[in-house]
């Protein structure tokens, strides 16, 4: 929903062309380029999702219906590909948009180009904390 909501604020308050050219970070005018030479960024990110899935086959094999296994795995995968790009393309067009008019360098996290202040960004980070709060003893 975070990444959703600041999509869909971008493309209400921001024109955006298609086109390899530099943004004035002044104008709400941003040029979104579809092809870059960093995009090895994203197919790696997309490559790791779609291995953690492999893991979801073990589960597969003890289906109650057999027969409906490719049908199945099908549809998890085509699910799972729908919502990486549809979060990837809506979360690129949101991070480029004119809410954001200063040069989006972002290090460990992207939660840390937001103020305190942000409710979103808030509530996503009390979100990741009770995540890994939730997750991290399972691992051990």
């Amino acid at each position: 929903m975070f990444i959703f909501s600041y999509g869909f604020y971008a493309f209400s308050n921001t024109y955006f062309t298609i086109s390899n050219d530099e943004n004035d970070l002044e104008s709400n005018r941003r040029s979104i380029s579809l092809l870059r030479a960093q995009f090895n960024k994203l197919a790696g990110m997309m490559t790791l999702g779609y291995y953690l899935h492999n893991i979801s086959l073990n589960i597969v094999k003890d289906n109650r219906n057999p027969q409906n296994n490719i049908r199945d795995v099908f549809l998890g995968y085509l699910l799972v590909f729908l919502s990486y790009a549809s979060v990837g393309a809506i979360g690129y067009i949101g991070f480029t948009g004119y809410h954001f008019s200063v040069s989006i360098r972002t290090t460990e996290n992207l939660l840390y180009m937001f103020t305190a202040t942000d409710v979103l960004a808030f509530a996503a980070r009390v979100t990741c904390f009770l995540q890994m709060f939730s997750v991290y003893p399972l691992l051990f």
